[in-house]
């Protein structure tokens, strides 16, 4: 027991260390538009039951729960379809958005607008999978940051408008049904179609540390929206304040995300702690009854519990451009799709058993889940969170460096061949000669080779010399590259 205790306060030390390599400097406007592509569909997403509202149910389904089938679906179909080809799907679940929504806002009530709200969420989850493909293959870390921030901004903003406009009127206001649907719709449609498949560089072959490290991300993704279904019944709509205390919590949500990260340089791991300490608070206020004492401060964590939305997006794109190739993406994909609904599930079953005591079932909840990820931490630490990976996300995007090469072409008064310019790239990224054997598919000691024939070719003998020589920035401490 004592060497366990030891083994989870050893996983907890280690999180006490610098940011991914964070800089706004890193963002590149050339590549704005897989972040923004995601933002565009996570707002569209966050109030689609305000501007989609339809009373017919079929087959004895609730629209919600039919519009949710459409999305989860499309989303899968479009995953095990996705190739490094993949512009005809992007097609597809554009067209398939807009005719939905187009057709949706003319025609009258009934099944045929039930099934058009259908078709609109389903091709959404065409999107979601496509957009969420750019923000982890074509993004660097600063941009996801970014682009988490955007996506809350505007679902914060839905909190303030609301907040200002009459009761019983967020429905009925043409800037919610058609203006606020219509500019995320287009948005999103802009940066899809900007998509180019060259950008999305996803590994071929995975080692079974990095299928480990994909399974944990996503565990961390379906623990977080299996908390969030019972939030739900901690948010007491009555409360007269409560959308813009929402609002106020969301903005504190993305200070303190941007300041964890940015200013203090610790790592994501720090934010989801916060979060679950946030998700235990607020099911604590719960069980103190109403009342303007209780009410404000539950609604304002409420709003700061969005912390733990953007971690785990943020944390998901980063271990899927890290871990994933497209068959590993995509059996975690299906795998999520076959346990999402179940905790979408457990929440309204626990709503229907316990009416009078959900509140005490939800701080449970929260407390079982806590002490479950204190129990695993150590795995979770090893796998997603390994020195190996944040050593790696220090360095400097390898996409810059690429870029850089690309414009000033630095190895051309050297005569190298097409083969030493690439592991010299590779290694001013940092990228160790066993990652370079694995990544193109040579022997460690056909790296080496070339690494000695690039060496005599610059007139240098050592990586810090060739960091030196290229005016990339020597890193403190290098992992054993012989």
């Amino acid at each position: 027991m004592s060497g366990f205790i030891h083994s989870i306060g050893t996983s907890f030390a280690g999180m006490w260390g610098k940011s991914e390599g964070l800089s706004l400097k890193n963002i590149r406007p050339a590549k704005l538009v897989y972040v923004l592509a995601y933002s565009f569909e996570l707002i569209f997403y966050a109030f689609h039951t305000t501007f989609l509202s339809v009373d017919t149910k079929l087959f004895g389904l609730s629209p919600s729960m039919l519009m949710y089938i459409g999305h989860i679906l499309m989303s899968l179909i479009i995953m095990l379809l996705w190739s490094k080809r993949f512009k005809h799907l992007i097609y597809i679940s554009i067209a398939t958005t807009v005719l939905g929504f187009l057709a949706f806002m003319f025609i009258p009530g009934g099944i045929p607008k039930l099934l058009c709200a259908v078709l609109t969420m389903a091709g959404l989850g065409g999107c979601v999978t496509s957009a969420r493909c750019g923000f982890a293959f074509a993004s660097n870390n600063s941009e996801r940051l970014l682009g988490v921030v955007l996506a809350l901004g505007g679902r914060m903003i839905l909190n303030f408008l609301d907040a200002i406009l009459p009761d019983g009127s967020f429905g009925d206001n043409i800037l919610f049904m058609y203006i606020y649907p219509g500019l995320a719709l287009a948005g999103l449609v802009f940066c899809l179609l900007r998509f180019r498949e060259s950008d999305l560089e996803v590994k071929e072959q995975v080692t079974s540390a990095d299928k480990k490290g994909l399974y944990w991300a996503f565990v961390i993704f379906t623990v977080f929206f299996a908390l969030e279904g019972y939030t739900g019944f901690m948010d007491n709509n009555s409360f007269a304040y409560s959308d813009l205390l929402d609002g106020v919590g969301k903005l504190l949500a993305i200070a303190l995300f941007v300041f964890i990260l940015l200013l203090l340089k610790k790592t994501i791991w720090h934010t989801w702690n916060l979060f679950l300490v946030i998700a235990i608070a607020a099911a604590a206020l719960a069980n103190l009854g109403g009342g303007s004492l209780v009410d404000i401060p539950l609604h304002l964590f409420l709003g700061v519990y969005e912390i733990g939305w953007m971690a785990v997006i943020y944390i998901l794109a980063c271990a899927q451009r890290r871990f994933a190739s497209l068959k590993l993406l995509k059996q975690c994909t299906l795998i999520f799709v076959i346990i999402s609904p179940l905790t979408t599930l457990s929440s309204e079953v626990a709503g229907m058993l316990f009416p009078q005591h959900i509140a005490l079932f939800s701080l449970g909840y929260v407390l079982v889940i806590t002490f479950a990820f204190l129990m695993v931490s150590p795995s979770i630490f090893k796998y997603l969170f390994s020195a190996a990976w944040l050593w790696e996300l220090h360095k400097n995007d390898m996409t810059l460096i690429r870029e850089k090469v690309e414009e000033t072409d630095r190895f051309a008064k050297y005569n190298l061949t097409p083969r030493e310019k690439e592991i010299a790239t590779f290694l001013l990224a940092a990228k160790t000669r066993r990652w370079i054997s694995a990544e193109l598919h040579i022997s460690e000691s056909t790296v080496k080779m070339h690494v000695s024939n690039l060496y005599k070719k610059v007139e240098i003998n050592s990586i810090s010399e060739l960091f030196s020589l290229f005016g990339v920035p020597e890193v403190d401490e290098l992992p054993d590259s012989e």
